[in-house]
């Protein structure tokens, strides 16, 4: 009994790491679609979203069926419940990249925005959630944490990079389109982060049972 509700944990694993690999998928298409605002590719990436929460949802089904149908120990229920809510925030952070495809969308063939900006974020994301997928298949919370804290990181640029861009809309330096819009992306990019941060926290309640809230300056 114990070895075969071990196999469907490692295949529900698998999953999750192809979930993770969806998500950071639709990321790098996101990032090439704010340099090329390719209209092909921006609606190639709202129906891929699709099969990112069928995924989710088949998840979830494997995980309600194995707490429903077997007898769990407490170990396994709370790995149960962990994935699911796991599964929950990278199905939204997926949501951020085709909001990122739309805000492309809105973007004029004279204009464009700052693509160091747009690659910056873009590229880290995608690293965190490679990074936070592996932290929980492997049980690190101690890569986990090292995860949390970068968020920091990703706040500050978010809150300079805010400035800046308020500051070039008052002087007029770039059009009040090009600065929403890039408000816009920067804002889908913090809360990607935000949801990260929620998966390092249920990685550390995976190991301890208890639930993890601070942040660095606490």
């Amino acid at each position: 009994m114990r070895e075969k509700f071990g196999k469907i944990l490692d295949e529900l694993n698998e999953s999750l790491l192809e979930m993770g690999k969806l998500v950071t998928d639709q990321f790098e298409k996101s990032k090439n679609v704010l340099r090329s605002k390719d209209t092909e590719l921006a609606k190639m990436i709202i129906e891929d979203d699709d099969k990112i929460d069928f995924l989710k949802e088949e998840i979830e089904y494997k995980c309600v069926k194995l707490i429903a149908t077997q007898t769990p120990l407490a170990s396994d229920l709370r790995r149960l419940f962990t994935t699911i809510k796991i599964i929950q925030d990278l199905e939204r952070i997926g949501d951020y990249a085709v909001d990122l495809a739309k805000v492309s969308m809105y973007i004029p063939e004279n204009e464009h925005i700052d693509f160091k900006i747009s690659d910056y974020f873009s590229d880290t994301i995608k690293k965190m959630i490679t990074e936070v997928v592996e932290a929980y298949i492997n049980n690190d919370k101690k890569k986990a944490i090292e995860i949390y804290e970068s968020d920091e990181a990703i706040d500050k640029k978010y809150y300079d990079i805010f400035t800046q861009i308020m500051d070039k809309m008052n002087s007029g330096e770039i059009t009040n389109n090009i600065g929403v819009q890039t408000l816009f992306m920067i804002k889908y990019f913090e809360r990607a982060g935000d949801h990260i941060n929620n998966i390092c926290e249920n990685i550390m309640y995976l190991k301890s049972g208890e639930f993890f809230k601070r942040r660095l300056n606490n």
